[in-house]
């Protein structure tokens, strides 16, 4: 509250950031400036505080001029961090290579330094193996990702990764194998199932998908991002549109978490069902909600101008 604690200013920073972004154009420049002076004020009360300089470098990296973004000093402190600690020093040179200036050989070799002198940790080979696979280099991610299970091989991490990077190549029996290896290595089985049921939903067998969502939710009945997706499949699949109601309706209701979709979202899909039941008063109704939590909730006001043509 009092602009002294490092924390609070990096949160502050974060959320104004995300609003910036997110929220009304005319207030993005004014709420940009407050996400850049809650960082700097963070990196000036603590100048070896990583995580804030790691942020200030985000903003800077990503920002245009005109709401605060310095190219220059983003440069600036990736250079203040290698001072404190190189490797993540190696990281914030790498990002920049690779997002600012669009030099993948040199942000390949800021990856590959880091990785040569911290080989022991696994950040470095998620941070390589990323890259590559962001590149499309989906065989040479997976290597480094094997390497990384040799050393944590009770880890699910390395099995997940080879498992989307397969995804991303639409090896579908590949990223199938690596999910069937996920859940024996992840006691919850919560990750194996989840990316089943999304490995599904890209191939368009919406059965199988809901099956997984289904079980996923029953043995972990608090997941309840499980449970959206059984609504989202359900009516994207044409299935059961009564069980996609009443999922819609539970989430709705349900303590959620921030990674998870807001609320607006389950109200436009339920929406999107009632229009579906031919349930016109219902479906604006679902779709007023939505406007309510997110104004610019796209697709929300494109089903309610819809709706009220009709």
């Amino acid at each position: 509250a009092d602009g002294s604690d490092v924390e609070n200013l990096m949160l502050l920073g974060h959320i104004m950031g995300i609003k910036a972004r997110n929220g009304s154009k005319l207030k993005a420049i004014g709420r940009a400036k407050t996400s850049l002076g809650s960082y700097e004020k963070a990196v000036e009360l603590e100048p070896d505080n990583l995580q804030a300089r790691i942020w200030l470098v985000n903003f800077h990296r990503n920002a245009p001029g005109f709401a605060g973004g310095d190219k220059d000093e983003a440069r600036r402190q990736a250079a203040a961090i290698a001072k404190i600690d190189p490797v993540e020093g190696h990281y914030s040179q790498a990002d920049i290579f690779e997002f600012m200036d669009k030099d993948l050989e040199k942000a390949e070799a800021e990856l590959k330094a880091a990785l040569a002198m911290d080989p022991g940790e696994s950040k470095p080979y998620y941070m390589y193996g990323n890259f590559l696979s962001r590149n499309g280099r989906y065989e040479e991610a997976a290597e480094q990702m094997n390497v990384l299970a040799k050393i944590e091989p009770s880890s699910a991490g390395p099995v997940f990764e080879i498992g989307t990077y397969a995804e991303r190549a639409e090896r579908w029996d590949d990223a199938l194998r690596q999910y069937e290896k996920l859940a024996t290595v992840d006691s919850s089985r919560l990750d194996a199932l989840m990316r089943f049921g999304f490995l599904y939903q890209k191939q368009e067998k919406w059965k199988e998908s809901l099956e997984n969502f289904e079980l996923c939710f029953s043995e972990n009945p608090d997941y309840y991002y499980a449970l959206y997706q059984v609504g989202k499949t359900n009516l994207v699949g044409e299935i059961d549109l009564a069980r996609a109601e009443s999922a819609f309706k539970e989430y709705i209701g349900a303590r959620t978490k921030g990674s998870w979709p807001s609320k607006a979202d389950p109200y436009w899909r339920l929406a999107m069902v009632y229009d579906a039941q031919g349930k016109r008063k219902e479906a604006k109704a679902a779709c007023k909600e939505a406007k309510k939590i997110d104004p610019e909730h796209e697709q929300a006001k494109k089903l309610y101008k819809k709706l009220r043509r009709r």
